[in-house]
């Protein structure tokens, strides 16, 4: 089989993409084949995403020359991933995205758009340096934010929750459900009950702390522990809140089961937000509770609130 360019609009190239795919996701070689419909719709999407990704790095630059080759080929073809799913590699700045999902011959263009994301934001934190990258690969942390950011762009686009076959937040759940806030992996990029733990703590800061994708992508630390100190100022120990709460709500390896999969946000918690007590503390009588949601530029009330727990929470 070979890779082509056979029917993609002008030839496969955007600003920052230049696609391909192997010749026997089509027809002759495969009359029922998603290509080349289904790799169109991904072109016609794709600049949008690059965009969302930019924004969310605050305009940061890559180290990459674009445009970046994306290939889908399926599993076992010359040139596809060791493993399937998707992967990247970088030689002289020159990237290369390769799609390599285990159902390539049927999966839709939001599964494809899911999948280039996730490869492409690692090179984002890569490029940020602020601790969300590993060792030499996304590690943990970062597999975690790269999945979760993937899966934004379903939810912005009213495409629905993660596909089929990359949901990890249960591998954690259904594990002893150790302690990798403060003690990531850097080199571990899994999926495993490591990234499934970093996975749920970024659903923890956006949905139940209520925290925007930027303000997450901004507080960059080298643990999830500091990007949660980062964003909060709260130098307490976020693991031990954040598993009591998981763990009353999935008691022993119980599992979500409904829903986004990835994300059982928000969760009934004992604790009490109070904005009389933040405005008494932090803008006695000189800015509104619309100003000061403005300013803080870290998500809704609820983020503006647990941006300053000592003042705003109440056990």
């Amino acid at each position: 089989m070979a890779l082509t360019t056979t029917g993609l609009t002008n030839g496969g190239v955007t600003a920052h993409y230049n696609f391909q795919y192997d010749n026997s996701l089509a027809p002759p070689s495969n009359p029922s084949g998603p290509e080349p419909a289904r790799t169109n719709a991904v072109i016609a999407a794709c600049e949008n995403d690059f965009n969302l990704m930019v924004g969310w790095f605050g305009n940061i630059a890559l180290d990459i020359n674009f445009p970046v080759t994306v290939n889908l080929i399926p599993p076992g073809q010359p040139g596809a991933c060791a493993q399937v799913g998707a992967c990247w590699s970088l030689s002289s700045g020159k990237l290369t995205v390769t799609i390599s999902d285990r159902n390539l011959n049927t999966i839709g263009a939001s599964t494809v758009r899911y999948l280039i994301v996730s490869e492409m934001d690692e090179q984002f934190m890569r490029a940020q340096r602020s601790g969300w990258y590993g060792s030499g690969t996304e590690g943990s942390e970062g597999e975690g934010l790269s999945r979760f950011l993937a899966a934004q762009i379903l939810a912005l686009n009213g495409l629905g929750n993660p596909p089929a076959g990359y949901a990890n937040s249960n591998s954690w759940l259904n594990s002893p459900r150790t302690d990798f806030v403060n003690k990531i992996k850097p080199t571990d990029d899994g999926p495993d009950a490591v990234t499934g733990c970093a996975l749920l703590f970024i659903y923890y800061l956006f949905t139940q702390l209520g925290f925007s994708i930027d303000a997450i992508v901004a507080a960059g630390a080298s643990t999830l522990s500091g990007v949660y100190k980062n964003l909060t100022g709260d130098q307490s120990n976020p693991f031990s809140v954040f598993k009591q709460l998981l763990d009353t709500a999935f008691p022993g390896t119980s599992t979500i089961t409904g829903g986004n999969p990835d994300n059982p946000f928000p969760l009934p918690s004992t604790k009490v937000l109070s904005t009389l007590q933040y405005l008494r503390k932090d803008a006695p009588g000189t800015r509104s509770l619309g100003n000061l949601i403005a300013s803080k530029n870290v998500g809704n009330l609820r983020a503006v609130l647990n941006s300053d727990r000592s003042a705003s929470l109440v056990s």
